[in-house]
């Protein structure tokens, strides 16, 4: 079994790592939201657990990996072979984290 990739810095949400140059870089509806909270893409109609908070491989900008309450996502946390964080098969998804 290959091991996966992970991206450093992605065990806590940026926002909580004082003096962290993505700090600043957060959207205001991310305010007072930590990892492991609710949160929902009304945009989407979907809600879920905040997973990870940061910048990703995958895209620029600064993305919220989301573990969905059903199987309706994309991944289990893993894009393109980088983990960013770990759920069941098709229950993660990723958005720009001023979508939350």
């Amino acid at each position: 079994m290959a091991a996966k990739n992970t991206p450093s810095g992605t065990n806590a949400a940026l926002s909580s790592i004082p003096g962290s140059p993505a700090q600043n870089q957060l959207p205001a509806s991310l305010e007072g939201i930590e990892l492991g909270d609710r949160v929902a893409v009304e945009s989407m109609g979907l809600t879920g657990y905040l997973r990870f908070v940061g910048p990703a491989q995958f895209k620029t900008g600064i993305w919220a990996g989301i573990e969905l309450d059903t199987p309706t996502g994309k991944n289990d946390g893993t894009v393109a072979g980088v983990t960013y964080f770990s759920c069941r098969p098709n229950c993660g998804i990723f958005v720009l984290a001023a979508k939350i």
